[in-house]
């Protein structure tokens, strides 16, 4: 099929590396099996003049801001069935664990089901891409395969991160079947790519860790991890003790080998750097961070995703403090943005068109707790996201001559009467201020938003 030229009209558009144009035209090509490319963008009245412009069908969106497709960097999707969940304090981190373990599902085609719904409502959140985590449901290797299988055929993009606990008696084993299950894999896609996560440092090894980065340089895969998530993985890594240490031990999991790893007073970055210098991985979470930490973070020019709403439902700001986001992207790291799974999110991010299983959500959440300026959030929750797993952050731009991993529209109450915008700061903080979902127009296929517009037209 040739390619069909699209123009999107809306009342602004906005992008994180500055593109800024209100009213707003772009004038997207959209071809068979890539990405649509952006053609032009500029105001209606300026790209009338385009050659192309009259014979374009159109899609408009007067009330409208228009924004590149978001990216979930941290998710479990295979999650999703088991819903939003109340954290029972009384339990703490560790009784949450034991929680998800009996909750989840481990039988055969409902794993599929969990991440299908998933994608389902990450789709309606505008997410085009996703850092996902193929868990080990139940200990049953094919509910890995299984998730990887419905998530490389998904229309998003990203990683999907083979996740595998490897500390104790039975390390040396885990890491094999490890090394062995991600070998007899099928294949990433161009847009979707398979990584490897060794858990987090409680239930990994040194050893694990050691293993996981050669395996994943060998097969040439992205790494990643848990990090510095609570206070109880910050007593566990300084000290062996704790409650995740009287977890460990209920499981058989704890030997005097693995104990010498866990004495030396270290917080849970300077431990992995100790195993990993460099810390050549993407972290998940870090909301425990101490200054010597952010320089640690900083000089090996980490990738971190905060998880705002999910640090939140664990209280971890009364025990560890606010998290260190905005420290961190002035020392150079790259924050990006994630949900990490709908147990931790509220209910209504289980609802169709709720758009609450996204990082729009996210960013809407830090806007109105902190303040935190527009466009830093908008990089936060694309190109930065982009970054943090490998993909090409120019898909996630506005500019002429780009493709777009995913485009979509964001209906404001303001400004009264469909008049411009002055500024990007104005248009990003009426969709910060929004309570309208995400309406995703495209994800990868611009052929979906050609679609749209012939039949509108």
């Amino acid at each position: 099929m040739k390619s069909v030229l699209v123009r999107v009209e809306a009342l602004a558009a906005a992008d994180a590396a500055g593109t800024f144009v209100s009213p707003a035209c772009l004038l997207m090509e959209c071809a068979p099996d890539r990405p649509a490319r952006v053609v032009a963008v500029d105001s209606p009245a300026q790209l009338a003049a385009h050659p192309d412009y009259a014979a374009s069908p159109a899609i408009s969106l007067p009330d409208s801001v228009l924004l590149p497709g978001l990216v979930n960097a941290h998710c479990h999707l295979d999650l999703t069935l088991v819903g939003p969940r109340p954290f029972d304090a009384a339990a703490g981190f560790v009784g949450w664990i034991d929680m998800i373990r009996r909750s989840r599902t481990a039988r055969e085609g409902e794993i599929a089901r969990a991440v299908r719904r998933g994608v389902e409502l990450s789709l309606e959140a505008g997410t085009v891409a996703v850092g996902d985590i193929l868990g080990f449901a139940g200990g049953w290797p094919g509910a890995r395969a299984e998730a990887w299988g419905t998530l490389r055929t998904s229309p998003l993009g990203g990683r999907g991160f083979l996740e595998f606990f490897a500390i104790g008696p039975r390390a040396r084993a885990a890491s094999e079947a490890m090394d062995r299950d991600v070998r007899l894999l099928p294949p990433g896609t161009e847009r979707m790519r398979l990584g490897v996560q060794p858990h987090a440092p409680y239930s990994v090894s040194p050893d694990g860790y050691v293993r996981a980065a050669e395996i994943a340089a060998a097969l040439g895969l992205d790494l990643a991890t848990h990090l510095a998530e609570s206070s109880e993985e910050h007593e566990f890594v300084a000290r062996g003790t704790g409650p995740l240490r009287t977890f460990l031990d209920s499981m058989g999991l704890m030997d005097e080998p693995t104990e010498a790893g866990f004495v030396m007073g270290r917080t849970p970055t300077e431990h992995l750097e100790s195993v990993l210098p460099g810390l050549p991985l993407l972290l998940a979470h870090v909301n425990d961070a101490s200054e010597a930490d952010l320089e640690r973070l900083g000089r090996g020019r980490a990738r971190v995703v905060y998880c705002p709403r999910a640090s939140a439902y664990f209280g971890h700001a009364r025990s560890l403090g606010r998290h260190r986001y905005r420290e961190m992207r002035g020392a150079g790291v790259t924050v990006a943005l994630g949900t990490d799974s709908i147990v931790n999110l509220p209910r209504p991010a289980t609802e169709s068109g709720s758009g609450g299983f996204g990082v729009l959500a996210e960013m809407r959440w830090l806007f109105a707790r902190d303040g935190t300026d527009p466009m830093e959030l908008l990089h936060m929750g694309t190109m930065s996201g982009a970054a943090a797993l490998g993909l090409d952050p120019s898909l996630f731009i506005l500019s002429p001559g780009h493709g777009l991993a995913g485009l979509l529209s964001v209906r404001v109450s303001e400004p009264i009467g469909g008049h411009a915008f002055p500024n990007v700061q104005g248009a990003m903080s009426a969709v910060l201020k929004s309570d309208q979902p995400p309406r995703l127009l495209f994800c990868w296929n611009g052929y979906d938003l050609a679609a749209r517009a012939m039949t509108i037209g």
